[in-house]
């Protein structure tokens, strides 16, 4: 440690000291000058302490050596000969043993397997040599995880064993560790995998008939004979004999197909040398097959197409008819439209409910037509088909031009069945510490009431519960599958308390649908006791049968007012019901909701109108549109387009977008028992060649979405660009990847990143070799799409290296000759101490005298502008009027000597005066003086 100055030159800056001490003399010389001296001496001094601060006084020290800490990387990979590692291994270790015990080392073992960020023992590493290696060596990864978990307190050393072959990274990515503290011990590689399918390139679809070509680039390490083998659907189709060059190698089939669908082509490369890795040796991609404008009609009864079938024969597009049990094994991929007609949903298994749902969001067109086997009638509510179509499909004949109103009794009988315990406090108190839910009446009140609630989608729907006063628990409003979990928290909110009156709870129930132009107004009451305002109850139930409303009771129980509730339910034209026991309430409540809809069905004249929104039809007000003798009835969703609506306000005709593909339903049926009046009319032919031409795939798949395998790296794009060619830039795009030997679990989950102009991207590494399935999915901007791919990833991808990477060493020497080592190179430049850690080190003190002299400044300039100032103002101009006074005396005892006579004394005095004039430095003074002294002397 020693003491310098950095600008030893600035000396030279107290030069200007000299003017200043002259300055300051002469001020020392005048009395009345004095009292600047302390401010002169303020700068003087700060003046020096800035000239110290410019020469930069600092103290130098050579900072403590670090101690080195050592890493070796294990390169485990597939590709890594396993004798070679433990050879190489074990040599190193003997040679840096007495490197290791002079530095006072214990070195760390990491593998260079992706996952380096923790560091492993010597115990660890013998361990694993012995295991089965891994199939990858993400080389540059596993490095650059190490070198981000370096110190400052340390000086990290880093020795790699490894064969130089990354499964993700090239040469000129490796070549940069030249630069860092990474020296290379070169390992040998397997080398007995023979050949291995590179790629394979195959158009994403074709239509039928049309032949296309199949690239296979093969790479094969000797060359030969080979058989290729071209397999659809794991079934074979050709085999091609072929000679194999050493190298690389590209193929030429040609395939074609008839039969619309989705085809899954295999290609398989088997030499006649035996290949040690024939895992590797094959590749899969899929292909579309579909006809131009392909319609496939499923009917129940095929008879029941043959109307539809010859409107589609005459737009000129292809068209065939199979019943539902022929359906079950068809291929769908390749048609341009699937309709169903009048079928049941036990024609249907869940795996074709789920194929024409994946159909129709990968871009297929899906229509559903009437009849008596049909929608609610066939038993689709709820199932998998009603999710794709534009209405829900009831059990019952809901029409929205009705509203239901449910009126819960909540009072507290409504506790306990029995009432020996709700009339008795203690008892209910334990009865609902102990009771299970099932045996309390409010809460199987309100499943039963949340049961049909949730069967009445697409109609307007209150609940209102009462017991002295009234409460909506559910507001009048339509039920959707958004709202339904609202609706379903508001039954749960209901609590039972209180006494029992019905007034209230009708009175409220009038006021909600009073005003709001329904067609039907249907009240169910609900109650197990008997009211305290029955007196009231005339004038209310007379309203009800003025505004037409019907009005249904249940009576719960055998203390339920049971003969005033049937009167009620009789007055208003409702029905009454009577259930003794808690199992029964749920029926009750169903046949309740039934006797007011009935089934879904409704026969006889039905008129029929366009509706005015719809967009589909032209001209509509000039369409005729004939009688239908029957519909089935159903409820729409929010997003369906509405085109023809029957005299009842339920939906004929519906359509809407269902991910990539559209869907409608005709609610009638195209058989001609029901639409005899339709068949062969003008407005029959408009409406369905529209309906149609709609609907059909559209051959520009908005969704492009690609992968491609690169050892175990997989690459995952989506281009999404909707029909106008406008790149759909706001979407949310995930993929979730499943093994297919565990379907069950997901191996990874990740969402793609959006790179500009409607591209999403993302890459992942699979965990070992096989087939993987991706689920992909995309919403956002109107799409709402999932499509399903499969993917191979060959076996040991570390295999098909040629040999250890020599070019990668061979770059390392030429770059760093001393960071690749073999068994004579010199281990001393990996223990030398880093040059830049003996740097040495610097602490300023230019600081402190700067900061002193900018405080000294300071001070001087508040005292220059306060007090002292001043004071020194102020002593000036007393010691002026003093020596006026002087002057004047001296002039008066000079007149005073000449009044006496005495010419002397008067001189003596005159010149006094002149002397204290002159002082004052006042010229008229001095003049007057001088004047009036000649003249009387």
């Amino acid at each position: 440690m020693y003491f310098a100055w950095e600008r030893p030159w600035g000396v030279w800056f107290f030069l200007q000291l000299i003017p200043v001490i002259l300055l300051a003399w002469r001020w020392f010389v005048n009395p009345s000058e004095r009292p600047k001296l302390f401010l002169l001496f303020l700068r003087v001094l700060a003046l020096c302490l800035l000239v110290l601060a410019l020469m930069g006084p600092t103290q130098f020290s050579d900072p403590p050596k670090k101690p080195i800490a050592l890493h070796i990387g294990i390169d485990s990979s597939a590709s890594v000969e396993p004798d070679s590692l433990k050879q190489e291994l074990n040599n190193l270790k003997q040679r840096l043993s007495p490197y290791l015990l002079k530095h006072q080392i214990v070195p760390d073992y990491f593998f260079l397997n992706g996952k380096s960020s923790v560091f492993v023992s010597e115990q660890e590493i013998e361990e694993q040599l012995y295991k089965e290696n891994g199939l990858s060596s993400p080389i540059y990864r596993s490095l650059m995880d190490v070198l981000a978990l370096r110190t400052s307190e340390k000086s990290h050393r880093y020795i790699v064993l490894s064969d130089g072959n990354d499964t993700e990274r090239s040469i000129d990515d490796l070549r940069n560790f030249a630069l860092q503290p990474v020296w290379w011990v070169p390992l040998r590689s397997r080398t007995q995998d023979l050949m291995f399918v590179r790629a394979l390139q195959i158009p994403k679809s074709a239509l039928t008939n049309q032949q296309v070509s199949i690239e296979a680039l093969v790479e094969s390490k000797v060359a030969g004979k080979a058989t290729i083998r071209l397999l659809e659907n794991d079934k074979e189709i050709e085999i091609r004999p072929v000679q194999l060059q050493e190298g690389l190698n590209l193929f030429d089939l040609a395939y074609e197909n008839s039969v619309p669908g989705r085809y899954m082509l295999t290609l398989l490369v088997e030499p006649e040398a035996k290949d040690p890795i024939p895992g590797n040796n094959s590749a899969r991609a899929t292909l579309r097959v579909f006809d131009q404008n392909s319609i496939l009609l499923v009917a129940q009864e095929t008879g029941d197409a043959k109307n539809l079938q010859m409107l589609i024969e005459g737009m000129n597009i292809g068209v065939k008819t199979v019943s539902s049990e022929e359906f079950k094994d068809l291929p769908l991929e390749g048609y341009s439209a699937i309709l169903l007609i009048d079928t049941e949903k036990s024609a249907l298994n869940q795996s074709m409910e789920d194929r024409i749902r994946d159909y129709v969001l990968n871009g297929g067109g899906f229509g559903v037509l009437g009849g008596k086997r049909s929608f609610g009638l066939g038993g689709w509510f709820r199932s998998t088909l009603e999710e794709v179509m534009p209405v829900f499909c009831p059990p019952r004949s809901y029409r929205r031009s009705v509203a239901m109103l449910l009126i819960i009794d909540s009072s507290g009988s409504m506790l306990a069945e029995d009432a020996a315990i709700w009339s008795d406090p203690q008892k209910l108190m334990r009865f609902l510490a102990t009771a299970s839910d099932q045996e309390k009446p409010i809460y199987v009140a309100k499943q039963a009431a949340k049961q049909v609630l949730s069967e009445l989608l697409g109609i307007e729907v209150g609940v209102l519960n009462f017991s002295d006063n009234v409460s909506v628990a559910v507001p009048l409003m339509r039920v959707t599958e958004g709202n339904l979990p609202y609706l379903v928290s508001g039954i749960d909110s209901i609590q039972a308390g209180g006494g029992t009156r019905f007034h209230p709870a009708l009175t409220g129930g009038l006021s909600m649908v009073s005003g709001r132009g329904y067609q039907e107004v249907h009240m169910i009451l609900f109650s197990d006791g008997v009211p305290s305002d029955r007196a009231y109850l005339p004038d209310i139930l007379t309203r009800l049968k003025q505004e037409k409303v019907n009005l249904s009771t249940i009576a719960f129980g055998k203390g339920a007012a049971t003969s005033l509730l049937r009167s009620m339910a009789e007055e208003t034209g409702g029905k009454f019901y009577a259930s003794d026991s808690m199992t029964g309430m749920k029926g009750v409540f169903e046949q309740a909701v039934e006797r007011v809809f009935g089934p879904p069905v409704r026969t006889g004249e039905i008129l029929t109108q366009v509706h005015g929104s719809q967009n589909l039809i032209e001209d509509a007000d000039k369409l005729k549109l004939p009688l239908l003798k029957g519909i089935v009835s159903t409820s729409p969703k929010e997003r369906a387009e509405v085109i023809l609506l029957a005299d009842m306000g339920e939906p004929l005709l519906a359509l809407w977008q269902f991910g990539l593909g559209q869907s409608f339903v005709w609610t009638s049926d195209v058989s001609g028992q029901w639409s005899s009046e339709w068949m062969g009319t003008d407005a029959f032919a408009q409406v369905f060649s529209r309906l149609i031409a709609k609907i059909l795939r559209r051959e520009h798949d908005p969704m492009d979405f690609r992968t491609s395998i690169d050892g175990n790296q997989l690459q995952m794009r989506l281009r999404a660009i909707d029909e106008e060619g406008n790149y759909m830039d706001n979407l949310s795009v995930s993929a979730e990847i499943r093994a297919d030997s565990e379907p069950d679990r997901i191996v990874r989950q990740m969402d793609l990143s959006f790179s500009g102009d409607g591209e999403y991207a993302s890459a992942v590494s699979l965990p070992q070799s096989g087939s993987y399935t991706i689920r992909l999915q995309v919403s956002g901007s109107g799409a709402d799409w999932e499509h399903s791919t499969r993917v191979e990833v060959p076996v040991d991808t570390e295999l098909s290296f040629k040999g250890e990477n020599e070019a990668l060493f061979l770059a390392l020497t030429k770059d760093n000759g001393a960071s690749v080592l073999n068994a004579k190179s010199p281990l001393e430049p990996i223990f030398l101490e880093d040059a830049q850690t003996q740097s040495v080190r610097s602490l300023s003190y230019a600081s402190y005298p700067l900061a002193l002299a900018i405080f000294l400044l300071c001070v001087e300039v508040l005292l220059r502008r306060s007090r002292v100032l001043d004071q020194i103002s102020t002593e000036k101009i007393e010691d002026e009027a003093r020596k006026r006074n002087l002057c004047q005396s001296y002039l008066d005892q000079a007149r005073a000597s000449l009044k006496h006579g005495e010419t002397k004394d008067a001189e003596k005095f005159y010149l006094a005066a002149h002397r204290t004039a002159k002082q004052l430095n006042d010229p008229s003074l001095l003049q007057a003086v001088w004047q009036e002294y000649r003249a009387k002397i």
